[in-house]
């Protein structure tokens, strides 16, 4: 078989599974899912309701009549919320990832049967992607959406949005799955959690370094006109240019303002970066995957073997015990 059909081939089992789970619910799934549900609901009302009272007024700003900066500190915005997204997403998928390509009870059967590594590699690495993503759909469709209405955007600024957020959402689960990998194989298991633990303390402090990089106290500062013209014409969303939250950002910036070739550009290297990270993890999988899932089996096949030991042991303590039965 082909790659591709392969593929479909393993992708068609997940959706008869997931007709499956949906056609046996049991009561506590069925509360557990219109609970979640209405929680997610209840937050997307209100983040909508929250970024369109803030983007309506910021985008009104003028100074002394006759500068609009508005869209400059919108874009800085939405610069910045990119920015956020991609760091909780890097780090969602660093958990996930341990579940799906290490713990998952599938993967036994996956990695035996004559279905190609990459196959398996793929549906595990979009099972990923798909568990981690839900919170940039929650809290990041209401900023698009108000963004969309403040400015009036066409029906291509909304064609784009899922466009430009498939690749922006392969980069930090690529990264996070990477990361995963790495640890796994050259950490015991038991201290996967404490690394991660540390990790995400690295994380929230390069988040803060790279909020400071993007210097948002320029938004509220009191600078002359002089310097604010300045800072406009060079600086329409002044943050690191090489990251793919701000290839994200300026996708929907351009967009609004009618930049179809700078949004494009940005769009091709946000797929570009994805396609060729995406190389990368299937290198790096082809590498120290199996090892390190080989070490992880067999760990938790040591532990299920010594509660075998230990509850055998105690059995054959119990004195009321037929001795057949102790010996089964």
């Amino acid at each position: 078989m082909s790659l591709l059909t392969e593929l479909a081939l393993l992708f068609r089992v997940r959706r008869q599974m997931f007709r499956n789970n949906a056609t046996h619910l049991t009561k506590e799934k069925i509360l557990r899912f219109v609970l979640l549900g209405g929680i997610g609901i209840v937050f997307f009302v209100l983040d909508y309701l929250f970024f369109h009272r803030i983007i309506s007024y910021i985008a009104k700003i003028d100074v002394l009549d006759m500068v609009e900066v508005g869209t400059l500190l919108v874009a800085r915005l939405l610069s910045m919320i990119f920015l956020m997204f991609f760091s909780m997403l890097v780090f969602s998928n660093v958990i996930t990832s341990l579940s799906t390509l290490y713990l998952s009870s599938d993967l036994g059967l996956l990695l035996s049967s004559p279905i190609r590594f990459a196959s398996v590699f793929t549906v595990k690495f979009v099972e990923t992607t798909l568990n981690s993503s839900m919170i940039l759909l929650i809290f990041g469709l209401p900023v698009f959406i108000v963004c969309g209405q403040q400015y009036q955007a066409s029906w291509v600024y909304y064609a784009a949005i899922p466009l430009m957020l498939i690749p922006f959402i392969i980069i930090p689960a690529t990264l996070g799955t990477i990361l995963t990998m790495s640890l796994v194989r050259f950490f015991p298991v038991k201290r996967v959690q404490q690394v991660l633990a540390v990790f995400g303390i690295i994380l929230a402090a390069g988040l803060v370094i790279l909020f400071r990089f993007l210097r948002p106290e320029q938004l509220i500062s009191d600078i002359g006109m002089n310097q604010l013209l300045r800072y406009i014409s060079q600086n329409r969303i002044p943050s690191a240019p090489y990251l793919p939250s701000t290839w994200a950002a300026e996708v929907l910036m351009s967009l609004l303002e009618g930049q179809g070739a700078t949004a494009l550009l940005n769009l091709l290297w946000l797929v570009l970066a994805a396609g060729s990270i995406y190389v990368l993890a299937l290198l790096v999988a082809r590498a120290i995957y199996y090892a390190g899932w080989t070490e992880t089996s067999e760990s938790r096949t040591v532990k299920t073997m010594k509660r075998g030991i230990l509850t055998e042991r105690l059995l054959r303590r119990l004195p009321f015990l037929h001795p057949t039965t102790r010996s089964l």
